[in-house]
């Protein structure tokens, strides 16, 4: 999930390098770039990055590339969907080929066999891999499911989060202070919330976690302002970046308080209100 994210930021900066080189041949090195590191994520099978990647890849076509009759924003916004569709399909479709590469490279070994759940419920306890009930590869640590089935629990996330909030409640020291001990004092199991807002809570308490909603108000205004009054495309790009980043951030721990991963979340987070505000105008008319 993390090298999945990693890359999507990758991706949004060389979209948002396209509108400000001034050559094909670099917008065609960037676009390579873009679908290189999109291929990369395809095979992680981050779901949520991946719907996220789909929702980018929309807005942006839409805020890029519209703004003119209706008829043609209706096109626009047809294309943008089918857009957005034709990246999940894809990205099913090249993880299922690849799964199954390496379901036939690991059966083509002598001595090897690939065992069902069921099978390994029969006794295989030195099995650390197997076929889950959807025909993919795991180890059972991620134990995800297919997107119907998860969507419900979010893939066991409502658990974590309802168990975190049961915890607090009886603690009124992590309350007021939080903890850097995630595992020892709220659960042994886990590694992080799994969840940005939650995880500034665990670590700095309720002041952490009104200072993360706070900051995400603030944010989400700084959006609204560039997607109403900027013009830039390369900005309006990274707006839309910051944007499909929230929903990431509910489902993992990224965005306030991890190094490297959310750096860049709060770099283009803090841009977002110079690049939204007003342009002042001197007496002789130019912009300041």
């Amino acid at each position: 999930i993390i090298y999945a994210v990693i890359l999507f930021m990758g991706i949004a900066l060389c979209v948002a390098a396209c509108f400000l080189v001034k050559k094909n041949w670099q917008r065609g090195l960037l676009i390579a770039g873009a679908l290189a590191q999109l291929a990369l994520i395809f095979l992680t099978h981050s779901r949520a990055t991946i719907l996220m990647i789909c929702a980018f890849a929309m807005g942006t076509f839409l805020f890029t590339a519209g703004g003119g009759k209706m008829r043609r924003n209706l096109l626009i916004a047809v294309l943008g969907v089918c857009l957005a569709g034709g990246i999940y399909l894809g990205s099913e479709a090249l993880y299922k080929a690849n799964n199954q590469r390496l379901i036939h490279e690991i059966q083509s070994q002598p001595d090897t066999e690939l065992l069902t759940k069921e099978e390994l419920d029969q006794g295989h306890p030195d099995v650390d891999i197997w076929i889950n009930e959807d025909g993919y590869l795991t180890d059972g640590v991620s134990n995800q499911g297919s997107l119907t089935e998860d969507i419900g629990t979010l893939n066991g996330r409502k658990d974590t989060w309802s168990r975190i909030i049961q915890v607090f409640r009886e603690d009124r020291d992590l309350r007021l202070f939080g903890t850097s001990r995630f595992r020892d004092r709220i659960l042994p199991n886990m590694a992080h919330a799994h969840n940005s807002w939650l995880q500034m809570m665990v670590q700095l308490g309720i002041p952490g976690l009104l200072f993360s909603l706070v900051l995400t108000a603030e944010i989400l205004v700084a959006c609204a302002r560039v997607l109403l009054r900027c013009r830039d495309k390369a900005k309006i790009t990274m707006t839309v970046w910051v944007i499909c980043m929230l929903p990431i951030g509910f489902m993992e721990p990224f965005l306030f308080n991890t190094a490297h991963v959310g750096d860049l979340f709060i770099l283009v987070s803090g841009y977002l209100w110079s690049w939204g505000g007003k342009k002042k105008e001197t007496p002789q008319g130019n912009a300041l």
